[in-house]
């Protein structure tokens, strides 16, 4: 793998962790105007990622051979894992916007 691959896979790594992060905070706190600005740092970080993963696909095509097949692949497995990550979180906001609802059901007050 060469030093190119390996700093973008620093940096993605380090990426994910922030997403995961913030995903966690998203998923347990109640506030929400905390929720709403915690959803739009989830999905910058997810912008971020997607972009980091083109950076990476313009730096691969300079690559020869083998290497740039090993590259690709570290590319695809950055994708699937963004996108992976990006449904988890689509799944937790509804079912956070149905338990908001349902909370407010309970509570009487519907709207």
């Amino acid at each position: 793998m060469s030093s190119i691959t390996e700093a973008y896979e620093i940096e993605f790594k380090a990426l994910e962790d922030e997403i995961k992060k913030a995903m966690a905070s998203y998923s347990s706190n109640n506030e929400r105007s905390k929720v709403a600005s915690l959803s739009r740092q989830v999905e910058a970080l997810f912008g971020q990622g997607t972009d980091l993963a083109k950076q990476m696909e313009v730096e691969v095509r300079s690559l020869s051979g083998s290497e740039r097949r090993a590259s690709n692949e570290i590319v695809s497995n950055w994708k699937r894992s963004l996108t992976a990550s990006k449904a988890n979180f689509q799944k937790m906001k509804s079912s956070s916007k149905a338990q908001r609802e349902e909370d407010r059901m309970e509570l009487g007050m519907a709207g």
